[in-house]
């Protein structure tokens, strides 16, 4: 249910144009590096990962390899390893290429010890280790305050942390950070902008956590509104987000199911009368009525 987002897959890969910057490409040997890290990038996004990692594994092994292909490449068969669920093996590629990027100037390349910083942070995420996870997201904010401000970036990780924290069950830190992220968003995106409906969408997740369905189904109704503004109905988003809302509307039908059986039980001894108590039922049940009245609007 949770649409836990960890970042475009650009996140995964330097930028090729750091690539052409900076290797010797004169050099018949780094264009053959350029040529592989192509045939490897190809492979990954065919979803062949297996034949993706060993044309990386084939460019680490050259001697004198640039140390920009040398981190790029590490970073790609980082990726691999992770779709292979390789994750031990994920993460020493991951912290290799760290290593190799502060050993560079860090000032020029920031953005990738940033991006390297969060897919750590991502693979303790897919193997649950939550504190590892916050703690190497939180190192990715020091580079990015101590360096150039990246608000994309910025955000990025605030949501990251506060997905963590939603799998912690630490719901007021997750939603400290939701709103972190959403008020860089609210400056630097348009009110319709797809990331709203995701930032929503995970809030709505982590209140459907809390069991607090109520709350959920609201944020869940917000996101499905920005995706329908901005991305087709036929998009998986919006249809995933549909059936979610239904399911929460189920759960809620369950509650007020219990709610009436409960309220029916104890009139007699709490209630001065029938009336009473049907009026205490409606007011629990309209604001969700109203709720789902939006979608159906909608259509």
């Amino acid at each position: 249910m949770h649409y836990f987002s960890f970042g475009k897959k650009t996140n995964l890969k330097m930028a090729d144009e750091e690539i052409h910057k900076y290797s010797t490409v004169k050099s018949e040997n780094s264009e053959t590096e350029i040529d592989l890290l192509t045939k490897g990038d190809t492979l990954f996004w065919q979803h062949d990962y297996k034949q993706a990692k060993k044309c990386f594994q084939n460019l680490i092994s050259r001697p004198s390899l640039n140390p920009i292909i040398f981190a790029r490449c590490l970073n790609s068969l980082g990726a691999a390893n992770v779709k292979l669920e390789n994750y031990e093996d994920a993460l020493d590629n991951y912290y290799e290429q760290l290593d190799a990027l502060l050993k560079l100037d860090i000032s020029k390349h920031q953005e990738n010890v940033v991006k390297c910083y969060m897919s750590i942070g991502m693979v303790y995420w897919l193997t649950k280790n939550w504190e590892q996870a916050v703690e190497t997201y939180k190192k990715a904010l020091t580079v990015l305050y101590d360096g150039q401000p990246d608000p994309n970036l910025t955000s990025e990780i605030y949501k990251n942390i506060a997905n963590v924290y939603t799998n912690k069950h630490e719901f007021n830190l997750a939603l400290e950070y939701f709103e972190k992220a959403l008020e860089i968003d609210r400056y630097r995106l348009k009110t319709d902008h797809p990331d709203f409906g995701q930032t929503f969408a995970n809030i709505g997740a982590m209140y459907n956590t809390m069991e607090d369905y109520q709350t959920a189904l609201h944020y869940f109704q917000k996101a499905y509104e920005v995706w329908l503004k901005s991305l087709q109905p036929t998009h998986i988003h919006v249809q995933s987000i549909e059936t979610i809302i239904r399911d929460v509307q189920e759960k809620l039908g369950e509650y007020f199911k219990l709610v009436l059986f409960f309220l029916i039980k104890v009139s007699n001894k709490c209630m001065k009368s029938f009336e009473e108590m049907l009026y205490r039922s409606l007011m629990l049940i309209l604001p969700i009525i109203k709720l789902s009245k939006l979608k159906y609007k909608r259509e």
